[in-house]
């Protein structure tokens, strides 16, 4: 997971936008009263996030006890993410934030939709706070579902919250095949704790991403044997592993638990891979 700066724009703001073109003067009315009491419960979110409770926030149905969920998921479908709609802007502000175009979740396919971290359906109060909406492939937003968290344990990673690149935790195998097989796995640093380690393995499995890395480090593979043949056959075998290695290198320094470099790092100590099958 790629971790991000939260966004800085305002809710209150944005409802402000979303709601200029109403033409339902009580539905509109509604809306304003309900102004701060989005905003506070915007401000609950971020000091439970920040503070590591935000399974806490019980599912609700009615905002303010004025608007109903439908209202929200209304205003979100209709006035925020909405081409042509005023709070669109909004929309693709959060979206345009994903480190270089990316899914933060991924951190491997485009980010084309928000992913709310807390489902709009269940948690309708922040169906347009920006620090609830993730830019997100599709991918990762169809298999997250509508999660609910019950537990610390339960909540999966937050990119505006959580921030797991401090240690190595992905780890590449490879498997002694004639099509060369990569699988992935979650390993503890001993520098976390096991709630951690739970949480980011959690993660992993939720958004299936052992398949997903499997899939591109195979193609990678196929797309470097024959340079690493020629290398091998040129200057030798310490060649071989030392490019592997600078290119792990290199990979860590933009990611470090990218599938890139989790695959590199494997295979710069894989003597099996160096010596059979690059013979």
């Amino acid at each position: 997971m790629i971790s991000m700066n939260k966004p800085e724009e305002n809710v209150q703001d944005i409802l402000e936008d979303c709601i200029s073109n109403i033409n339902n003067k009580n539905l509109k009315r509604r809306f304003k009263l309900s102004k701060n009491y989005i905003k506070e419960s915007t401000i609950n979110y971020d000091q439970k996030a920040c503070n590591h409770t935000i399974y806490t926030i019980k599912e609700h149905h009615h905002v303010n006890g004025i608007l109903s969920k439908d209202n929200m998921v209304w205003l979100y479908k209709n006035k925020f993410s909405k081409e042509g709609q005023p709070g669109r802007k909004y929309y693709d502000g959060i979206l345009h934030s994903a480190p270089g175009g990316r899914c933060p979740v991924c951190g491997v396919q485009i980010a084309s939709t928000l992913d709310h971290y807390l489902a709009k359906t269940r948690y309708p109060s922040f169906a347009i706070s920006p620090i609830n909406l993730i830019p997100t492939c599709r991918d990762c937003n169809t298999v997250k579902k509508e999660k609910s968290f019950h537990t610390r344990e339960e909540e999966l990673l937050h990119p505006y919250y959580d921030n797991i690149e401090h240690h190595i935790w992905l780890f590449a195998n490879i498997h002694k095949q004639k099509d060369i097989v990569v699988t992935y796995e979650v390993e503890k640093p001993i520098e976390w704790d096991v709630l951690l380690y739970k949480r980011v393995r959690n993660y992993f499995e939720n958004y299936q991403l052992n398949r997903l890395y499997s899939v591109h480090a195979a193609e990678e593979i196929t797309n470097i044997r024959k340079k690493l043949e020629n290398l091998k056959n040129s200057v030798g075998l310490e060649a071989v592993k030392k490019d592997l290695l600078e290119t792990a290198y290199s990979c860590e320094h933009i990611f470090l638990n990218s599938w890139r470099s989790a695959l590199y790092r494997e295979l710069s100590t894989n003597d099996w891979f160096c010596i059979e099958y690059l013979d």
